[in-house]
């Protein structure tokens, strides 16, 4: 399996005033690049159809009602609490042994038309073209956060309610302990969680790996190759995990 790539479809019928209007969806999913050994394809493939399945249910929620970002995060949610690839729980570890993660979000949002209060229907999305309303928000180096792509949807939506007081501009972006704050001051204190609950016994593993070669090899003229395992002449680079404290 060299590419973690999945796809999902659906169809759910929406009540639009007196008639019933099909609608088509489409999820596709990725969890990174690179090869996957054969002995875990068949978990990797079970992560990836549990996930659509989650992210197409919120899809057809309630007749097809439920949005995209929402199933955006519930799909990316399945991948963070897995703790088997590289967000949430089973992140790499920075160079410090602790999980940092970043995340981001973009969607659009588009008002409701008369006749149809959720505003979810083929016809008011073509009508609204050009009322779309774009929304984004990200999080980086964020540790203590259990789902940061939960984070960066609450950010995202509570800026969807326009300014703050004196004409404040709502935040987009945040990082490190203001997001940790921000999630604590704003109702999400239930994705806040004891930082190293977030630490997998593999992205550890590979954490003290690294650590040593680094240990080994901390001088100039020296490159750790980690995919022959051996020290070649250039310089230091373990590029699957170690980058600084605060990184992104």
């Amino acid at each position: 399996m060299s590419k973690s790539v999945s796809t999902g479809t659906g169809v759910s019928n929406i009540e639009t005033g007196s008639s019933m209007e099909q609608i088509r969806m489409f999820l596709g999913v990725h969890i990174g690049a690179g090869f996957i050994k054969e002995k875990n394809d068949e978990a990797y493939r079970e992560l990836l159809s549990r996930a659509l399945g989650i992210g197409m249910s919120v899809l057809k929620r309630d007749g097809g009602t439920g949005t995209a970002h929402e199933a955006v995060a519930a799909t990316v949610r399945v991948f963070e609490e897995s703790g088997r690839v590289n967000c949430g729980r089973g992140s790499n570890l920075n160079i410090d042994g602790e999980v940092e993660c970043d995340a981001s979000i973009m969607y659009t949002t588009v008002p409701s038309a008369p006749g149809s209060p959720s505003g979810k229907s083929n016809k008011s999305r073509r009508s609204n073209r050009n009322e779309r309303k774009r929304h984004f928000a990200s999080t980086g180096a964020v540790k203590g956060i259990s789902s940061p792509i939960t984070l960066c949807l609450k950010v995202a939506q509570a800026a969807e309610n326009g300014l703050l007081s004196h004409g404040r501009v709502p935040p987009r972006v945040l990082v490190c302990k203001g997001a940790t704050e921000w999630a604590r001051n704003n109702g999400c204190g239930n994705l806040l969680t004891n930082p190293e609950s977030m630490v997998s016994v593999p992205a550890f593993e590979k954490w003290k790996r690294f650590k040593r070669l680094l240990q080994e090899t901390d001088q100039p003229g020296i490159q750790i190759d980690t995919n022959k395992k051996r020290k070649v002449s250039g310089f230091l680079s373990p590029s699957e995990a170690m980058k600084k404290k605060g990184e992104l």
